[in-house]
């Protein structure tokens, strides 16, 4: 676990706010990472009428940011996710499983900016987007994760354990399944039995049984 030195000269452990808006949406990924980390966190999360007055102290004007020590800034959920996924060994530390993990995750990210593009449209122009990736988009990085899942060919996304590709998958999945983005079906993941595979056996984690028992209450 990451830690620092303090003036007694034995190491501390750092303190940590993860900043985001009041909803799951990017920064979910990095609490489920903490919690399986066993790490503490603060979990700042500003009211949308606040967000307009903080943007402009963001870098990038942008969520999640991740504070260390009240000073060190980390922005990019990616960036966060894999430097609080590391201290909890949920990044791969082979080199090329690590390489497989990284490649998953850019793939989901490159899908998800896609889908995100389509949020703030017109809405005829956002029926059309949301037309083509439904149809097309969606199924080519579907068929491609499933493709990647199934020659790995293991319990989890790359290995036998809980790696960040696999919280990103998750991300993916519910925001593809949750039925909230129209004109996308809600079924649409359902033909990739590897996907599904990995999905279920993520859900069926102990720790992640956990944090969602905790989220629920």
């Amino acid at each position: 676990m990451d830690s620092k030195s303090c003036k007694t000269g034995k190491m501390a452990p750092r303190t940590y706010k993860l900043s985001y808006l009041p909803f799951k949406g990017r920064a979910e990924s990095v609490r489920i990472a903490f919690f399986v980390a066993g790490i503490e966190f603060e979990d700042e999360r500003i009211p949308l009428t606040e967000f307009g007055e903080r943007k402009k102290d963001l870098p990038l004007g942008q969520l999640p940011v991740l504070t260390i020590d009240g000073s060190i800034v980390i922005t990019q959920q990616v960036a966060i996710l894999e430097y609080v996924g590391a201290q909890g060994g949920l990044v791969p530390t082979d080199h090329l499983i690590k390489a497989y993990n990284d490649e998953i995750i850019n793939l989901l990210e490159d899908l998800t900016y896609r889908t995100s593009a389509t949020i703030q449209m017109p809405e005829e122009k956002k029926k059309e987007a949301r037309a083509i990736l439904n149809n097309h988009t969606i199924p080519k990085y579907a068929k491609a994760l499933d493709g990647i899942l199934a020659t790995h060919d293991k319990k989890h996304a790359v290995r036998a354990q809980l790696s960040t590709s696999d919280i990103l998958i998750n991300r993916v999945v519910e925001q593809l399944e949750s039925g909230m983005l129209d004109g996308i079906s809600k079924d649409i993941l359902k033909p990739y039995a590897h996907i599904q595979r990995v999905q279920k056996a993520f859900l069926e984690n102990e720790k992640i049984k956990q944090y969602f028992a905790k989220v629920a209450k």
